[in-house]
């Protein structure tokens, strides 16, 4: 049951944050720059690149699983 009230409220915390986030799409998203924003992302995706691995799955299915869990 823990498994459960823990997901319930990974769930509520990202509701709460739903209207944060509206606002910030509506306010800056739009003065965004993707070239900019890309050149300044550079040197962490480079990083990532040398030094780790690709993973064999992306957790997608451990995050359906949780969601038929929080369905039951």
């Amino acid at each position: 049951m823990q498994e459960r009230e823990e997901l319930l409220k990974w769930v509520q915390r990202w509701k709460s944050v739903e209207l944060v986030m509206q606002k910030v799409k509506k306010s800056e998203l739009p003065k965004t720059s993707t070239p900019q924003a890309l050149l300044n992302l550079a040197d962490a995706f480079e990083s990532c690149r040398r030094n780790f691995s690709p993973r064999l799955y992306s957790g997608l299915i451990d995050q359906q699983k949780y969601f038929r869990k929080m369905l039951k």
